[in-house]
């Protein structure tokens, strides 16, 4: 998964961020946080690789959207609808302001 176009897999995600499809969320997290400072200019001075973090960078967010493909917005709306089914309403704040 190269910075060239080529649009990559989850598996080659997986490979780029160095651990298999079965690693844990917290593992996976660490793991990119560790290259992210291996390859950042800011932490890593001369070694830093723009390319390589820009891949990595990919890579972590090919590999969140294959374990979690509900978009922020549809997770949040979803807790919201959870609101709505507690006994809150909104339309009863609405009542009163009127």
């Amino acid at each position: 998964m190269r910075a060239t176009g080529c649009s990559g897999s989850a598996e080659e995600a997986y490979a780029v961020l160095g651990v298999s499809p079965a690693t844990p969320q917290p593992e996976l997290g660490r793991a990119y946080r560790s290259l992210l400072r291996r390859y950042h200019p800011d932490t890593a001075g001369e070694s830093a690789d723009p390319v390589r973090l820009h891949d990595v960078r990919r890579a972590y967010a090919e590999v969140r959207r294959a374990v979690s493909p509900a978009p922020r917005f549809e997770r949040a709306r979803s807790a919201a609808d959870g609101y709505r089914t507690s006994g809150y309403e909104a339309t009863a704040v609405l009542d009163l302001l009127a």
